[in-house]
């Protein structure tokens, strides 16, 4: 599975960065601060699965990311769960979201599912 990370804290790229480096059958092909280049770095390497932080204009990126890849599976990180926000982006074609206070271990879950 390829994998693109999108999150506006540095922390949290890097830390993925290194749990995912253990997992042979996900190979991360981006890490990203940013929507712009979240979508950008999407037309590229066509990522199976997006992770998309909740900060990064999430209905306007995941509608990009759609338009651009439309294949591409986008789940929503976010600390507050179901919000309105979260909903839109669902409605704009996000596969689902991860809650970060679920830890590392829902983090896989999710992605593996897809």
């Amino acid at each position: 599975m390829r994998l693109l990370i999108a999150d506006s804290d540095p922390l949290i790229l890097r830390s993925l960065k290194i749990l995912f480096a253990s997992y042979s059958d996900i190979e991360i092909v981006g890490l990203i601060a940013d929507s712009a280049d979240a979508v950008e770095m999407c037309i590229v390497e066509n990522p199976d699965v997006v992770l998309l932080d909740y900060r990064l204009d999430i209905v306007s990126t995941t509608r990009q990311i759609k338009a651009q890849c439309p294949n591409a599976q986008i789940i929503i990180s976010t600390f507050f769960g179901i919000t309105p926000e979260v909903q839109k982006a669902m409605n704009a074609g996000a596969k689902g979201y991860i809650v970060k206070a679920d830890g590392v271990l829902g983090v896989i879950e999710k992605i593996c599912e897809i």
